[in-house]
């Protein structure tokens, strides 16, 4: 699959999501985005897509990544306006996947990135988990149900991608809460959508692989 194949039906699919964000009943007609922000969603939601399509070996592989470049400009956006990641978007990557990736360690990946992918997820998970149940104001469930889908992604491209992808999520969060902390319109321990950042660190480190590869 070449990295345009794969950037442009990702990029119009993340482009409708955002658009059906603002669709939804009861979001506010001040609160809805403007042309940038679907087109930025879209940027991105292509450019993940087609990083993953360069450094991945088997199709089945990739839809996975796919999924989450589509949903996570939905998710991205549901959680700056509401501080919160819907299950019907957060949950159904789990199936998909373990199925794809199953199906990807059979056909041809094999089987030692499957392990590293259900590593990946637990130890991710696991370190959400930790940090809400330290900090329960700071980190929502939906941030913990996305750590096990990202961690999953990031292990099965490597180790190295795993680590990259879980500590640049935090930067990512503390470089952009700097300007807001220091003109005092908020504080370092308010509630703020975590799962951007979350997105953004999965992002830069896919990239930087395919970058390397």
């Amino acid at each position: 699959m070449t990295s345009f194949a794969a950037a442009l039906p990702v990029a119009l699919a993340a482009a409708a999501a955002s658009v059906l964000v603002d669709r939804r009943p009861g979001t506010v007609p001040v609160r809805r985005g403007r042309w940038w922000a679907h087109g930025a969603g879209a940027v991105l939601a292509g450019l993940f897509a087609a990083c993953a399509a360069r450094v991945l070996l088997e199709p089945w592989a990739w839809v996975p990544f796919a999924y989450l470049a589509v949903a996570g400009v939905a998710m991205a956006r549901i959680d700056l306006l509401e501080l919160r990641l819907p299950d019907r978007l957060v949950l159904p990557a789990y199936p998909i996947t373990a199925l794809c990736f199953g199906a990807a360690a059979a056909v041809g990946e094999g089987w030692a990135a499957l392990a590293r992918a259900v590593g990946g997820a637990v130890l991710l998970w696991a370190l959400y988990r930790l940090l809400r149940a330290l900090r329960p104001g700071e980190l929502g469930r939906g941030d913990v149900k996305l750590a096990g889908v990202l961690g999953a992604q990031l292990g099965w491209l490597g180790w190295g991608t795993w680590q990259a992808g879980a500590v640049l999520g935090f930067v990512l969060f503390v470089v952009g809460a700097v300007p807001a902390v220091r003109s005092k319109r908020t504080s370092w321990h308010a509630r703020r959508a975590f799962g951007p950042y979350m997105l953004a660190g999965t992002l830069a480190a896919v990239y930087g692989l395919a970058l390397s590869s």
